[in-house]
């Protein structure tokens, strides 16, 4: 492309090829690796070139909505050295140069073009260039910015990522900003060590005094401003607030919530961006406090209903509730404002992690209710609402998961049905448990004695099966039902051919194998017992045990596996009634 263009390229520039270039070059694939990591060094230095003499040419027209440069920025950032940080910063001068004049003018007329224009904002684009050409040496432009009202929210972000030991992406300014974090409440407890240990820790400390400083002068400005300001300057201190929770939420947390606590209209995603950092960091606010900052988001709701993303919002509200200072109050408000608001559970995975994580029973108790939820209402949830469950580190939770095969365990869940994809999880986390608690293994195999329901012992198949141990195979023998639409579960057939045929490795393929048979003598004669003693089994016993033999006649049998399972019994081998079909 650039070959093409270098008769252009070799030009002064001109208004209609410099916008085709700086579009070419600074939007497209602007998430894919810099063009001066795939570029010949001939090709990059001609395009840098071309971009650099465009600067003069650029600031000298009328680009009333500024994206004549924030389009050349991104194209130089991509092509550019660090040195060329200077030709983004005289830019970025002429770019608040327009604000300030548009606005000005904006305030006398607002119908011409420099009004028009003013509003328009390049800067997370300029200061984004800044971060792609110098990195750790745009700081110092970063902090002269800090003081420019035009760039301080963006200068404060990019100083943030500066902090972060993981070099920002191509849109990090753009996504620090107006991205809303997504955050995984399993991980609450551990939140505080993993948010120490994403920053630099020199450049973080010295990153927060500036910003404070930056806050504090802020403040000042707002107790002296008029009426008609003051809106304005708690807007910039939410934001400034937004950055300084990310980078020092533990020894900062009274002046964000300070920060959280000031009067301003539709700021509750503000709210979310200030108090989360503080919650994951382990700082524990007060109910009261708390309730206080969030009434004026709730004044909303009520004068205004639930809409659009209100309901995610509210929800990632309520998910703060469970760490207050009195965890057992704050899940009680939690039970009012969802009977108020009439939020419904599909979708709000967040908050049911929430509950999970609460350090007191009372957010299990939640769970425990939800559980009861009519189907299809709880089919919908069924899977978020296990994992949930599955993370809660409190005693109760064991007996919940286990309720859906142990009506003993829990009344909550031993009658709720599960779709497929919910009994996968379910039956792989009981598989762990069963692992990690011998106890819990005992009483899985003792429920296969009883009677079950259809769904409990579609589940006991997969526990059992994938638990992996003799035991628990042995057992799964008692699921066997002739009169079931699927005697043998299918689980536990693929178990018992996985005993009786080891898949080696072969060749240099790590999905290529070869069936090896392994003897399985205790297995083996279970079966046999089961054939001759259990008559609700006996079909299905022996389709096994004729299944085994063809595995054994199709690829051997182990030298330390007798063919008849019992010789002392008295019984003729092979049985007088073996089944000719097959187990499927």
């Amino acid at each position: 492309m650039i070959g093409g263009l270098s008769d252009i390229l070799g030009q002064p520039p001109e208004s209609e090829d410099l916008a085709i270039i700086t579009e070419l070059f600074g939007l497209r694939n602007a998430d894919e690796d810099q063009a001066s990591d795939v570029l010949p060094e001939l090709q990059r230095q001609r395009l840098r070139s071309y971009l650099k003499s465009a600067i003069g040419f650029m600031l000298g027209q009328d680009d009333f909505n500024g994206q004549g440069k924030g389009y050349l920025s991104a194209a130089l950032a991509r092509v550019g050295e660090p040195n060329d940080m200077a030709d983004v910063l005289e830019m970025i001068r002429a770019d608040i140069v327009r604000v300030r004049e548009g606005r000005a003018e904006r305030a006398r007329d607002h119908k011409t073009a420099r009004a028009r224009g003013s509003p328009m904002s390049w800067t997370v684009w300029h200061l984004q260039a800044l971060l792609n050409l110098g990195h750790v040496l745009s700081e110092g432009i970063l902090l002269e910015l800090l003081n420019e009202p035009e760039y301080e929210l963006d200068a404060a972000w990019a100083l943030q990522l500066l902090a972060n030991k993981t070099p920002p992406g191509p849109n990090a300014v753009m996504g620090a900003r107006f991205g809303q974090s997504t955050r995984d409440f399993r991980r609450i407890h551990s939140g505080a060590s993993e948010w120490s240990a994403a920053f630099r820790e020199d450049l973080r400390v010295r990153y927060t005094a500036i910003i404070r400083r930056r806050i504090s002068d802020l403040q000042k400005e707002s107790e002296t401003g008029d009426a008609n300001t003051i809106a304005y300057h708690h807007h910039r201190l939410k934001e400034l607030g937004k950055v300084l929770a990310a980078l020092d939420p533990q020894n900062s947390a009274d002046l964000i919530v300070d920060i959280a606590q000031l009067p301003s209209r539709s700021d509750g995603w503000f709210l979310v961006a200030l108090l989360e950092p503080l919650v994951f960091a382990g700082i524990v606010l007060s109910e009261n406090r708390m309730m206080a900052i969030l009434a004026p988001v709730l004044a909303g709701f009520r004068a205004h209903g639930i809409y659009g993303n209100s309901a995610t919002l509210l929800t990632r509200l309520l998910s703060l509730l469970p760490f207050v200072d009195d965890p057992k109050s704050g899940i009680a408000r939690i039970r009012e404002l969802l009977a108020e608001f009439r939020i419904s559970w599909y979708g709000n995975r967040d908050l049911l992690f929430a509950l999970a994580q609460c350090p007191d029973d009372s957010g299990l108790a939640l769970l425990a209710e939800i559980a009861a939820l009519k189907d299809p209402l709880f089919q919908n949830i069924a899977r978020d609402w296990l994992e949930a469950v599955a993370s809660c580190p409190l005693p109760g939770a064991k007996a919940l998961m286990l309720g859906f095969v142990d009506p003993e365990a829990s009344s909550s869940t031993c009658d709720r049905t599960l779709p497929s994809y919910a009994i996968d999880f379910l039956a792989g986390d009981l598989a762990d448990l069963a692992r990690r608690d011998p106890s819990v293994a005992e009483r899985l195999i003792q429920l296969t004695a009883r009677p079950v329901s259809t769904q409990r012992r579609f589940i006991l198949d997969k526990v059992l099966s994938w638990q992996g141990s003799s035991a628990s195979l042995l057992a799964g023998l008692n699921l066997i039902d002739d009169s079931s639409p699927q005697p043998i579960p299918y689980e536990l057939f693929r178990a018992i051919e996985d005993v009786f045929l080891e898949k080696r490795p072969y060749g240099r393929n790590s999905q290529s194998y070869v069936l090896v048979p392994r003897a399985a003598n205790d297995l083996k004669a279970r079966l046999f017992e089961i054939a001759r003693t259990d008559s609700r089994r006996t079909k299905s016993a022996y389709r096994l045990l004729g299944q085994i033999e063809e595995w054994r006649l199709e690829y051997g049998r182990p030298p330390s596996e007798p063919r008849y399972p019992a010789v002392d019994s008295g019984e003729m081998w092979p049985p007088i009634e073996p089944s000719s079909s097959r187990a499927a």
